[in-house]
């Protein structure tokens, strides 16, 4: 079978974004399929995050993806229209975001009744705005109006549109009831394929540390300030804890550490690095640790955290995706605020409590997300051809 998968994030591109389809591209591989991968061109992404290698057996095209939104499509489209012409692919998988794909996914079903599928990493139209500001959620929703009808094309065009989440799925079919039976979730989840490398030269510490894997202040300001109190009132009672911050030093994260007057000695940055050297230094953590704010998404490290099977302290809504996941954890601890946190990293080192206790935490596999992406996949290639299915 001959596989088109167009992923402006992938190698040597490093950050979250080119998992996803890096993983199921290795596996579609390994199936003994074709796996022709259109990328943005490496040079568009900053250069220290370029430290990945494609996998072996991937074709890979690159797209010169530099310009607005419709500059963006189309450079797609010309590069979609020659693959198509180029190898007889049985099927496309789109990745979102960026968004200017899905448009071209839509006008390759218009022209040649190509099949494809839709993948939504986070959703377009009524993905979530980031922040508390209520004028900022407004704002977000309103710069997305222009492109609703581009959305609602290329997901009634789809052959099946994938989310990451059940929620995300549910908002989805909210909004496209005719499609509702077409709307998939295939999570995220830990790649075990790269978290057992030998990296018995890592570096050791004589220090325990909370864990935090990728961003940290960026989701939440009032979270993260809470968060870094809990951990200075920690040290002030004699107890040793550092935060590891295994990711880009972001700006929020910066003056939420002067704001709370938080020792620079408690706080180690350890820059950007290659996944299996994130997953080393999560293994050797005493705890993990994530701030956000949103209900429907899950992120990518949340899955990490339960592979290295370390308690959890976090900071997240009640009525949320990630308290779905982690209510079925027995360690994993809640916080609204400094006390709560407090409280949840003193029972844990207390207790000297060294597992997060998931239920079922092999379900998390990249590899089990693949089997599910395969089996729609053949099924997908296997129908007779329609004009459209809605």
């Amino acid at each position: 079978m001959n596989i088109l998968v167009v992923s402006p994030a992938y190698a040597p591109y490093t950050g979250v974004g080119a998992a996803r389809m890096m993983s199921l591209t290795k596996y579609l591989v390994k199936k003994g399929q074709t796996v022709i991968v259109l990328r943005n061109k490496p040079e568009l992404w900053p250069e220290h995050t370029r430290r990945s290698k494609v996998p072996e057996g991937v074709i890979v095209k690159d797209v010169d993806a530099s310009g607005n939104f419709e500059m963006c499509k189309q450079a797609y489209v010309k590069m979609i229209r020659e693959i198509l012409q180029q190898y007889a692919i049985d099927i496309s998988i789109y990745s979102c975001n960026p968004y200017y794909t899905a448009p071209a996914a839509a006008k390759m079903k218009e022209m040649l009744n190509a099949k494809y599928i839709l993948d939504f990493r986070d959703l377009w139209i009524r993905d979530e705005a980031l922040t508390r500001s209520v004028p900022k959620k407004i704002k977000k929703y309103i710069t997305r109006i222009p492109y609703r009808n581009l959305e609602k094309e290329a997901v009634e065009m789809a052959d099946l549109v994938t989310t990451v989440t059940l929620r995300d799925a549910s908002c989805l079919k909210g909004q496209y009831r005719k499609c509702s039976n077409k709307i998939k979730v295939i999570y995220n989840g830990y790649d075990e394929t790269q978290m057992n490398q030998d990296l018995s030269e890592g570096k050791s510490f004589d220090f325990p540390y909370i864990a935090v894997f990728g961003k940290l202040g960026y989701y939440d300001f009032k979270y993260l300030k809470e968060m870094l109190l809990a951990v200075k009132e920690i040290n002030s009672s004699g107890k040793r804890l550092k935060i590891m911050h295994i990711g880009d030093f972001d700006k929020k994260t910066k003056k939420a550490l002067n704001k709370t007057k938080f020792p620079e000695n408690l706080y180690i940055n350890t820059g950007f690095l290659d996944y299996a050297q994130g997953i080393d230094l999560l293994k050797k953590a005493a705890m993990c640790s994530l701030i956000v704010h949103y209900k429907r998404g899950l992120g990518t490290k949340i899955f990490d955290y339960i592979y290295v099977n370390k308690p959890i302290v976090y900071f997240a809504q009640k009525d949320s995706s990630i308290s779905d996941v982690l209510n079925g954890c027995t360690c994993a601890y809640r916080c609204e605020n400094r006390r709560d946190a407090v409280w949840a990293i003193q029972k844990i080192m207390d207790e000297k409590i060294q597992e997060l206790g998931c239920d079922k935490p092999e379900m998390y596999s990249r590899k089990i997300q693949n089997e599910k992406f395969w089996t729609y996949i053949k099924s997908i290639s296997e129908e007779k051809d329609e004009k459209y299915k809605i």
